[in-house]
């Protein structure tokens, strides 16, 4: 994911220490502390897998991003917008795209 990261973000740097990174796996357990891998430290490229090895336990600060705590905001239609009768007509106007929205 970090890769196409880094493409989408046109950091062809970053994308090539990934790549060579992925090629070699083996050296990768050669680099303590993980994080600090030059492959993940390039500027610019996504930080969630720095994120990750810093905050390895649930708790606070992954609370905001995790989704089971916002399950009863979720919408969901079907794709042509219809309403899903288990949602009882909740968000049909606002999700015609067919994609769980949160309220």
């Amino acid at each position: 994911m970090m890769k196409a990261d880094a493409r989408r973000k046109q950091l062809r740097v970053a994308s090539d220490k990934l790549e060579q990174a992925w090629a070699n796996l083996l050296a990768q357990t050669g680099v303590l502390p993980f994080g600090s891998d030059p492959a993940l430290c390039t500027p610019g490229a996504s930080q969630y897998v720095l994120d990750w090895f810093d905050h390895p336990e649930p708790g606070e600060y992954w609370s905001s991003m995790d989704v089971s705590q916002s399950l009863d905001r979720i919408v969901i239609t079907d794709n042509k917008g219809a309403v899903n009768p288990e949602t009882e007509g909740r968000g049909s106007n606002r999700c015609q795209d067919g994609m769980s929205i949160l309220r």
